[in-house]
């Protein structure tokens, strides 16, 4: 599944929102997500973040669709 997504995202425009990394618990990131901004749920701020991200990918997309 990491293949696929990553995959998948790399024929993304530069600069366009895909792929989220979201670390649900105690580990390391993996070396291929690292160039990713990482959201950290245990984070101080892992829930704003998140939902951050979201909503950018959620105007890019809208943003897209009206051109």
């Amino acid at each position: 599944e990491l293949k696929e997504a990553l995959r998948y995202a790399e024929e993304k425009p530069d600069g366009t929102i895909f792929l989220i990394p979201l670390r649900l618990e105690e580990c390391e990131v993996p070396w291929r997500l690292r160039e990713y901004q990482c959201v950290d749920w245990f984070g101080e701020d892992g829930f704003s973040l998140l939902m951050k991200a979201l909503k950018a990918r959620e105007e890019d997309i809208h943003s897209r669709g009206k051109a």
